[in-house]
Parts: structure tokens; C-alpha cells; sequence
């Protein structure tokens, strides 16, 4: 009973901090429409790295929650596509100098960061969960209860 709870526990742990990555994806997400939009503004002949990021963006979106492997891949995408549109702003002072635009590209910042933090919590507690699936006594447990091992999140 200690070890069915220990895992029912750890993997409550897992889900929990899969959902405050999620949040993040999905901040980042909904921030991305506004920087492109304003880039735009300033930039309208980048219009291929707009509709790719706008279709990465949309394939984010679509996946299933519970698909770690495939949101890492895309998410990864995401993230750096975005850093490439901020540095396509690089080359426009007068972008720069926007308060929208300052606004925007800290509000990114801010969600990296989280996204970050996020995931080094998330992979800890699969890690963890991971460990009590494999390790006996657990591991009897386990596998008669059917707790799978998780997937990590590499999102960089």
C-alpha cells in the first residue's frame, strides 16, 4: 500500500508540473501573434518567417496535452523560430525603439525564463517517478498497477 501510494504520489507530482509547463507553452503561444504583428509593422518583406512560425504555432496548439515527446520537438521549433524573428528585429531601430515592441520581447523573455523553470522542475519529477518505477520494491507495483515510465521535456 506504501508503494502504490509513493507512485500514485509521484505521478500526481508529474502531472502537476506537466500542467504548469503547459501554461507556459501556452502563454508563449498567445504572446507570439502580437510579436509578429508588430514586427510586421516594421518588417513585411520577412513574410516567410512569419507564416512559419504562424504554422508552427498552430501545430503547437493541436497536439495533445499528454504527447511530451512530440510537444518538445515542436515547442523547440517554436522557441527558436521566435528567437530568429528577434533578431530579424534587430536590424530595425526604429522596432527597437517601440514600447509595444520592448514590452513584447520582455513579456518572452519572462515566459523563457518560466518555460525553463517549468521544465527542470517537471524533469525532476519524472526523474523521480521514474526511479520508484524501476526500483524494487516498487517496480513489482509498477508494472501489476501499470505505472509507465514518463517521457522527458528537452525543449532546448
Amino acid at each position: 500500500m506504501v508503494g502504490f501510494n509513493g507512485l500514485t504520489s509521484s505521478r500526481q507530482k508529474v502531472n502537476e508540473s506537466w500542467a504548469d509547463i503547459d501554461v507556459q507553452l501556452k502563454r508563449r503561444q498567445d504572446l507570439i501573434p502580437n510579436l509578429i504583428n508588430t514586427v510586421k509593422g516594421y518588417a513585411s518583406h520577412e513574410e516567410a518567417i512569419f507564416e512559419h512560425i504562424a504554422d508552427i504555432r498552430a501545430k503547437a496548439i493541436s497536439l495533445p496535452l499528454n504527447d511530451i515527446e512530440q510537444k518538445s520537438e515542436v515547442e523547440k521549433d517554436l522557441g527558436n523560430s521566435t528567437q530568429q524573428l528577434l533578431a530579424i528585429a534587430e536590424s530595425y531601430p526604429d522596432l527597437k525603439a517601440s514600447e509595444n515592441f520592448q514590452k513584447l520581447q520582455q513579456d518572452l523573455v519572462n515566459t523563457e525564463d518560466e518555460i525553463a523553470s517549468a521544465r527542470r522542475i517537471y524533469n525532476d519529477n519524472a526523474a523521480n517517478y521514474n526511479t520508484k518505477t524501476s526500483v524494487f520494491p516498487t517496480n513489482l507495483i509498477s508494472v501489476l498497477c501499470n505505472f509507465k515510465p514518463v517521457n522527458f521535456f528537452q525543449n532546448q
